[in-house]
């Protein structure tokens, strides 16, 4: 259970570490150019009411200039888990399997 309702036109995702390229494109922490295909995207966690496009539990890529907003916030057992904060303009893809 999520704890937080994003921006009425944000996407909420758990977060990852990103590691930056020498040509400066973040990448998930263990990813290089060459195997992206390995990567598999980000799951939705929660979305905000006005998100047209994707729901929880869609897995998506945002497009490398994206700057989003992470946080570390309270979870419903009273944990702790890292998100991001993406708009529903960021993604540049749905991962359809």
């Amino acid at each position: 259970m999520i704890l937080y309702e994003p921006h009425p036109k944000g996407i909420l995702i758990e977060y990852k570490e990103l590691e930056q390229t020498s040509s400066g494109v973040y990448l998930p922490n263990g990813t290089q150019l060459q195997d992206l295909e390995e990567y598999n995207g980000d799951v939705i966690v929660a979305v905000g009411k006005d998100v047209e496009n994707y729901k929880v539990g869609d897995t998506v890529m945002f497009f490398p200039h994206s700057m989003p907003t992470s946080f570390e916030g309270k979870t419903h057992n009273g944990g702790k888990q890292k998100y991001q904060l993406f708009r529903e303009g960021d993604v540049c893809c749905k991962v359809l399997s």
